[in-house]
């Protein structure tokens, strides 16, 4: 990702002192994967090619301060088991932005902090002293040197209030969620090999209460001539308080008897609950989901789907 836009905006940024801030955004997903053999050669400003500033996959934040005072920001990043990502000499990165001031920054050292984290999978939260705006974007999917132009998606961010009656998501406890579409595998002549299609699915547990996560896919009415309508593949994931789990859809739903190299597209239905068992209670706990449709590889296409 462009990265010359924000070295202006360092002068703006300040350390700020330990405590904690009031309002907090919660980003069920962020990555930062290097590309471990990257091609040899320079780049376009003439730097040798590295696997870490042009990494496989890399996630980017904006954070904008549209307030008349000064806001305080920490960035705490987690990895999958829910453990802390250290940045490279602190837990967390604390700046403050001055009013009307914004950053924009991805793990990539420097771009701009020479201190990112980087090589992992998980999730992060921004806590804000004043009520900004925050954003997220995966970028990557190519190999040098097609990356971050290759492919990008929306990270959806939730925050734990209203701010300012602006239009924000709100995380709050919920029990279900219901993907309108999906597509688990499709792969055909005009889709083929590395550009058939597959879904992957993020589960974030932000709550202190584990619970199971219950995942059914049902087919789509189009596919009625192939007798597939409305049949229904299910699976089931514990998911751990302060834990977040990945998995490609096709992958998890043939645990339910989805057909192997079956194309089809339907819809999505998570449901939570405090067991495994299909009849153990409905729990309503601060769980995100996250799903992206894609390419096989996540190296040509890809679109986030919003959940209801």
């Amino acid at each position: 990702m462009a990265s010359f836009g924000v070295f202006k905006l360092l002068g703006f940024i300040q350390p700020i002192k330990d405590e904690e801030l009031p309002m907090k955004f919660y980003v069920p997903y962020c990555v930062m994967l290097p590309t471990l053999s990257p091609a040899t050669g320079t780049d376009g400003f003439g730097n040798t090619v590295d696997g870490y500033a042009e990494p496989l996959f890399d996630t980017l934040f904006g954070i904008c301060n549209p307030t008349s005072e000064v806001m305080d920001v920490e960035v705490a990043t987690f990895n999958a088991d829910g453990t802390p990502k250290p940045w490279l000499t602190t837990l967390t990165k604390k700046f403050s932005l001055a009013s009307k001031h914004g950053i924009a920054f991805t793990f990539i050292r420097p771009n701009p902090f020479t201190d990112a984290p980087q090589n992992f999978e998980g999730y992060a939260i921004v806590s804000l002293s004043r009520p900004g705006a925050v954003n997220c974007l995966l970028g990557g999917g190519g190999y040098f040197p097609n990356y971050w132009g290759t492919f990008s998606a929306e990270v959806p961010v939730f925050a734990d209030q209203k701010l300012n009656g602006m239009d924000v998501n709100l995380l709050s406890a919920r029990s279900s969620f219901t993907y309108p579409y999906s597509i688990p595998y499709f792969d055909d002549l005009n889709h083929h090999l590395a550009r058939s299609y597959r879904t992957s699915l993020v589960l974030t547990n932000f709550d202190k209460q584990d619970c199971w996560a219950h995942i059914s896919f049902i087919v789509d009415d189009f596919y009625s001539a192939f007798g597939g309508a409305g049949t229904k593949f299910s699976t089931k994931k514990q998911l751990l308080a302060g834990r977040s789990i990945k998995g490609i859809l096709y992958d998890w739903l043939q645990e339910g008897g989805y057909p192997p190299n079956q194309n089809y597209e339907g819809w999505i239905q998570v449901d939570l609950r405090s067991g495994s068992d299909e009849s153990s209670p409905i729990v309503a706990l601060s769980v995100l989901p996250y799903m992206l449709v894609s390419d096989r590889d996540f190296q040509y296409f890809s679109a986030a789907t919003r959940f209801f």
